[in-house]
């Protein structure tokens, strides 16, 4: 029962490094790039670009 509960906590752990991994490299910068183009032209109303 004790090896069930440490591979759970490896398992957990890896899956919520992993999603930091991707939110820090790939998110973040985008929400960093939206927030300094809507601070430097705040009267326009950003659209989704695709």
């Amino acid at each position: 029962m004790a090896n069930m509960f440490a591979l759970i906590l490896v398992i957990a752990t890896l899956v919520t490094g992993i999603l930091w991994c991707v939110d820090k490299f790939f998110f973040a910068p985008k929400r960093r790039n939206v927030r300094q183009r809507r601070k430097l032209l705040p009267g326009i109303h950003w659209i989704k670009q695709h």
